[in-house]
């Protein structure tokens, strides 16, 4: 997993940190997980880490170590983008997100989703990672 120290870094500044939650904490470094935005990357669901010289760094979270919390936004974005030019009803808001499921490469969510059209529907989302890396989010309305 790459790691990169964030404090000088002119090309990737952060612009945000929420949904922050300690890790660990010792005598040497504090370890957090979390959403981070940044200017170059967007939004990512990271692990901060700061060390006792208090240079702090971060790395990308694994499947294991995510929320549902952590990508509630970007389903809510996929709901809108697929609803542009169509009848289809789109997701507002996701109400009690709740860890369904977990392996190394997937992760998966249900929650309650207010809907545009009137209503709310139960949806499950998830996030899986491919042989290669890639991550890939996607949801479907529960019957």
């Amino acid at each position: 997993m790459k790691r990169s120290n964030v404090v000088n870094s002119a090309s990737n500044r952060i612009s945000d940190i929420t949904l922050v939650e300690e890790v660990s904490r010792d005598e040497m470094e504090l370890v957090c997980k979390g959403m981070l935005t940044t200017d170059s990357s967007g939004t990512l669901p990271s692990k901060f880490t700061r060390n006792l010289f208090g240079s702090i760094s971060f790395d990308s979270l694994q499947i294991s170590e995510f929320e549902c919390l952590f990508f509630l936004d970007e389903i809510i974005s996929m709901s809108e983008r697929r609803s542009v030019n169509t009848s289809r009803p789109r997701i507002l808001k996701i109400y009690d997100p709740q860890e369904v499921s977990i392996t190394d490469t997937k992760y998966v969510c249900s929650g309650l989703a207010k809907m545009s059209q009137g209503g709310d529907v139960s949806i499950e989302f998830h996030i899986e990672e491919d042989r290669d890396g890639d991550r890939f989010i996607g949801y479907k309305v529960l019957e």
